[in-house]
């Protein structure tokens, strides 16, 4: 994805380029010689370059979910292969991976799932664990 900000831009002069109170030699000829909607801008802009630091050093994580949602999750699916509905309690960050952590809709027991095993909806759940099966025939 190419990015939205450029850390070498002028803003100022981008933002302000076509509005009737810039002028020479001073910029900004308002009375109170500031712009309250430039200032939003750079904060909104700096606050955009900031996040795409992040997103190109791999330091951004987007969550698959928030808390409350229900998610599908494959169970050991190496071993057992069942998939099973779960609401979301919390969100952890580990030092190997992202888990979700909820209680399994049905058995009311805690768990907690990586999110490499949890997906949006049963179908996408379904679909991942036939892939795996695929994938564990063929190794046979």
């Amino acid at each position: 994805m190419e990015r939205l900000t450029n850390r070498d831009t002028d803003y100022e002069y981008e933002f302000c380029k076509d509005c009737h109170y810039l002028g020479e030699p001073n910029g900004c000829n308002r009375s109170d010689g500031e712009c309250e909607a430039y200032f939003k801008f750079t904060e909104i802009a700096n606050r955009l370059a900031e996040l795409e630091d992040e997103l190109e050093n791999g330091t951004l994580l987007k969550a698959p979910c928030k808390v409350g949602d229900e998610m599908w999750i494959l169970n050991d699916p190496y071993f057992v292969g069942d998939i099973f509905a779960m609401k979301v309690e919390a969100i952890e960050i580990r030092s190997d991976e992202v888990y979700l952590c909820g209680y399994h809709k049905e058995a009311s027991e805690y768990l907690e799932a990586r999110i490499s095993f949890a997906f949006k909806t049963k179908e996408e759940a379904e679909k991942r664990l036939e892939e795996l099966n695929d994938a564990e025939r063929k190794k046979v």
